[in-house]
């Protein structure tokens, strides 16, 4: 089994009771905007990578572009993902083998902005590696 990254784009990250998270109006790929310019009171990016347990990550970080720029980005120190993927694999191994750790992030842009038409990419960067997680194109109708 390999590494991958995935990302969902919706309109809200909800925390519930019993480590749980509910996604609000998750969009599939693209967003069709009424027009422009575009002012969204939030729009919210929820990530996951995943690495086989013996797989160990020695750098991570991840990145939420706007057509090329950096909008946000997490970059966790190597003592931080030591520690937690140390804790992980102490964790009962109760999924036998193939077992995955699975590391999150999200991102919370509030309000959103935009001018024109737009692309979204959500990249981790684990051991100097890019992994594409999703991308969320935001256009006009045609």
């Amino acid at each position: 089994m390999s590494r991958y990254a995935h990302a969902i784009f919706c309109d809200d990250i909800r925390y519930e009771i019993g480590n749980k998270h509910s996604l609000i109006g998750i969009y599939n790929g693209e967003m069709i905007a009424p027009e422009f310019p575009l002012l969204l009171p939030k729009l919210c990016v929820h990530t996951l990578i995943a690495t086989p347990i013996d797989q160990r990550f020695s750098s991570l970080s991840v990145q939420l572009l706007q057509d090329d720029v950096i909008v946000r980005s997490n970059e966790l120190s190597f003592e931080e993902l030591d520690q937690m993927q140390t804790t992980m694999i102490s964790l009962p191994d109760r999924l036998g083998p193939g077992r995955l750790m699975v590391m999150g992030s999200q991102f919370f842009l509030t309000p959103f902005h935009t001018e024109a038409p737009t692309l979204l990419t959500v990249k981790y960067i684990a051991d100097e590696v890019e992994f594409i997680a999703g991308r969320l194109g935001i256009n006009s109708p045609s």
